[in-house]
């Protein structure tokens, strides 16, 4: 949290904060901070029993975006 607001951000990418915008259900949309870093991504979280965040899934939110920015893959975890 960040003056009442989600922020994401990357430990080892430091240029990789966005700050977040629920979309529907588990699901935000992240828009950066540095919008030449990376383009605008839906971030789907999947909680543990106790609410807290097990991962998250990244996706394109246009079906445009240049392949080079492949996060469909990953499967982030919070840093602990």
């Amino acid at each position: 949290m960040e003056q009442g607001k989600l922020v994401m951000r990357f430990t080892r990418t430091p240029s990789l904060v966005g700050d977040l915008e629920h979309w529907q259900y588990d699901t935000f949309i992240v828009r950066w901070r540095d919008g030449s870093c990376a383009p605008t991504r839906f971030v789907t979280f999947s909680l543990n029993p106790d609410g807290t965040i097990d991962q998250a899934k990244m996706r394109a939110v246009s079906p445009t975006t240049d392949f080079s920015f492949d996060f469909q893959d990953l499967q982030l975890r919070p840093k602990r």
